[in-house]
């Protein structure tokens, strides 16, 4: 992830806010990344999982280590004053 996902999200325009591995669970890997609106998340989602890289190269690499039945995307707001609001 560090070494090739997230630069590459990085590079199509995606902020990554943070990285976590998990202390109970080898497979365990949380990653935050930040948009502006739902207008930039979609748009910034079709630059990233439409492009001809990540359809024919880093799609079907990540697939083969995904844990489908233990991912989990959650969406989040941050509220009060967490340093996470406003432009990129």
């Amino acid at each position: 992830m560090a070494e090739v996902i997230i630069p590459f999200q990085v590079s199509k325009g995606v902020s990554v806010t943070a990285t976590f591995i998990t202390d109970d669970d080898p497979d365990g890997y949380v990653w935050i990344r930040r948009f502006d609106d739902e207008a930039q998340r979609i748009a910034l989602n079709v630059a990233v999982y439409d492009s001809e890289r990540w359809t024919s190269q880093l799609g079907p690499q990540c697939e083969q280590f995904l844990l489908p039945e233990q991912a989990t995307l959650t969406r989040v707001i941050p509220v009060g004053d967490a340093g996470l609001t406003g432009p990129n």
